[in-house]
């Protein structure tokens, strides 16, 4: 019978929390990092910042 989240062991459900966490971040800096090598965004020039008059 497979373990519901009702039997399971603290110290278990809190490494696999950690780690998914983890992973979970991982996955979304890389995801970043991909769509920024994809598509050039920090390639872009920067336009010079406007006077404000006064």
């Amino acid at each position: 019978m497979p373990l519901s989240w009702q039997c399971q062991d603290a110290g278990y459900a809190a490494f696999t929390r950690i780690m998914l966490t983890l992973a979970g971040a991982f996955a979304a800096a890389g995801a970043v990092a991909l769509l920024d090598a994809l598509t050039g965004w920090r390639d872009r020039p920067v336009a010079p910042a406007r006077q404000v008059a006064g």
